[in-house]
């Protein structure tokens, strides 16, 4: 699944390489409103992004190439990242591509009721328990791949739209079940569920502020 996740973010980066080359032939000489406005700052939600819940402050070093940097709150408490995009544009609304780096603090230390299905080990059969879990969860380090599009009015409004996908660098949590104090490796399907919400997968994000 992961595999083809990534590969969708590639091919719509590609399309949307296509289309900025396109559209730069045909209106080179248009006018970019991010060579009069250098810094913005923004607000973010979404799912996976860069900062969680929170503000970025953009850059444009160079019209067509913004570098980001941001904090604001996730799942796992305090995120901040930082990543570079590049527009292909020259105009108010333009695709972008981009990749980036977010660090997520690790705030559970959980421990919960779990029923564990029938389970073979080497051979042998186990019958279902009720088992005692204990969830901790460190920081996470991540690295994302995105597109898009970016909107940015004369008076220096800005919107944007990020479709992306995040991959996680490093192990960022212990799982395990006791029974009668004994501690054993935990089920797949809880492992799965902890990456599906604070590991890799699709991101998505929206962006509104100002630009000046």
């Amino acid at each position: 699944m992961k595999k083809y996740l990534f590969a969708l973010i590639v091919l719509i980066s590609t399309s949307s390489i296509s289309t900025g080359q396109s559209s730069r032939k045909s209106n080179s000489s248009s006018n970019n409103p991010r060579s009069e406005r250098k810094m913005a700052i923004t607000s973010e939600g979404g799912f996976k992004t860069m900062s969680g819940t929170g503000i970025n402050f953009t850059y444009y070093a160079l019209p067509q190439l913004a570098l980001d940097a941001g904090a604001g709150i996730s799942f796992q408490g305090l995120r901040t990242g930082a990543r570079v995009r590049y527009l292909f544009l020259s105009e108010n609304l333009s695709p972008i591509i981009g990749v980036g780096i977010n660090l997520s603090n690790g705030t559970l230390d959980q421990t919960f009721e779990q029923t564990i299905e029938p389970f073979e080990i080497d051979g042998e059969m186990f019958e279902g328990f009720d088992a005692d879990v204990n969830i901790k969860l460190r920081r996470t380090v991540a690295a994302q791949l995105l597109t898009g599009v970016e909107y940015m009015s004369d008076s220096g409004f800005i919107a944007a739209l990020h479709l992306g996908y995040r991959h996680r660098l490093n192990k960022s949590w212990d799982t395990e079940f006791s029974i009668d104090g004994q501690t054993f490796d935990i089920a797949d399907d809880i492992i799965n569920s902890l990456d599906r919400v604070f590991g890799s997968g699709l991101s998505i994000a929206i962006n509104l502020g100002y630009a000046f």
